[in-house]
């Protein structure tokens, strides 16, 4: 019998989830091994991809029945305190701690929505949070207190690994996170070397694995030998230092064009 995958995202399949359309190939390459896949997604909208027949997407977030009950709000409470030794500076965990507590209660409320779909949740069933962010909380708090059978796996990308990304330089609920998650899959080698040397998680080394975010491949593009031609691909920000770029190209003396896909803040 094969599994169902639970799939949690920001935006994707929606028309607005550029950040997420890695998705689409992964998903056309794995689908076969999933009975249905049941994409939820934060902002639910208009899909512009093909998907694949056995995708589900699920609109979750309009039930108003569903409360979080004291025994739930105190397991909210002490995701929030088990941040506490990881704050270089305590007196922010005290600023932040009444939005971080009104936070965990949201996503405690959306892993309770979610564990509701019985069917969903086949033997074997995986939980794919497609970031290691407050996706990754999410599918934590499912597999804690709702679906303890289900596998839980994350991605980490950027500011979901490496602390300086961060506006407190820490990634919050990562100790929570890790008890929960069977895998943490950095896109990055740089990404897997950097959570392997976090000391205060050494335990869960195990846990961290690489996982290369790819696409199809399309083939040779047309060669034109009157231009040289670059391109770049990212959202356009300071990390990606894209600044760089314009004086290694002024030094070069014959025609080029430089396509910049990807838009951003500067």
């Amino acid at each position: 019998m094969k599994p169902n995958l639970i799939l949690l995202t920001n935006q994707f399949p929606g028309i607005s989830s550029r950040a997420e359309s890695w998705l689409l190939d992964e998903i056309k390459l794995t689908h076969d091994y999933y009975d249905t896949i049941f994409i939820v997604t934060d902002k639910y909208e208009a899909s512009n991809f093909e998907l694949t027949k056995n995708c589900v997407v699920k609109d979750i977030y309009r039930n108003d029945d569903v409360k979080l009950s004291i025994s739930e709000l105190m397991n909210s409470l002490k995701i929030v305190l088990s941040d506490f030794p990881y704050y270089g500076n305590k007196l922010v965990f005290f600023k932040s701690f009444r939005y971080n507590l009104s936070l965990i209660k949201q996503l405690h409320l959306k892993a309770k929505i979610i564990g509701g779909y019985k069917e969903w949740f086949k033997p074997n069933s995986i939980v794919y949070s497609y970031w290691a962010d407050n996706l990754a909380t999410t599918a934590s708090i499912l597999v804690q207190k709702y679906r303890k059978h289900c596998k839980n796996v994350t991605r980490g990308h950027g500011y979901e690994i490496f602390e300086e990304q961060t506006r407190n330089n820490m990634v919050p609920f990562r100790k929570f996170q890790y008890q929960y998650l069977n895998k943490i899959f950095a896109d990055s080698k740089n990404g897997c070397s950097h959570l392997n040397s976090r000391i205060q998680f050494e335990k869960y080394r195990s846990k961290n694995d690489l996982a290369y975010v790819g696409t199809k491949d399309c083939g040779v593009g047309t060669f034109n030998e009157n231009e040289f031609t670059i391109a770049t691909c990212s959202v356009i920000r300071n990390i990606k230092r894209l600044d760089l770029l314009p004086g290694i190209l002024k030094n070069i003396t014959f025609n080029m064009t430089w396509h910049v896909l990807g838009d951003g803040p500067i």
